[in-house]
């Protein structure tokens, strides 16, 4: 039951999110600091949030996607960040922190 607690919080928290800062200019960063990696995902004029989904997978736990897109005009060049295994989730006005089962951590913040 606490499980699907913490699905349905985590859905109305990223969907409120998500329209608060539609097609706002994105930028993800991935660290994995036990390998010592990290890895930005920026566009010049930052890409654009277009949407934010969580879901649970029975092998994968539960995962988020967060949807990206070059331009507010046509989404047709896109990119989808798919974190799975998802553990901790931490929710800021202008920035999301996720963190997923093996330690690896997302952050999603906004360009000015």
């Amino acid at each position: 039951m606490q499980r699907e607690d913490v699905l349905v919080t985590w859905r109305v928290n990223l969907a409120e999110f998500g329209r608060c800062n539609h097609l706002r200019p994105t930028r993800i960063e991935v660290m994995d600091l036990s390998a010592g990696l990290e890895s930005d995902f920026w566009i010049e004029d930052g890409m654009l949030l277009s949407g934010i989904d969580v879901e649970e997978d029975r092998s994968r736990g539960l995962s988020v996607d967060i949807m990206l897109q070059t331009t507010a005009e046509g989404g047709r060049n896109h990119l989808t960040h798919r974190i799975a295994g998802v553990q901790r989730l931490d929710l800021e006005n202008d920035h999301l922190k996720i963190e997923d089962s093996a330690g690896t951590v997302t952050i999603m913040r906004f360009e000015s």
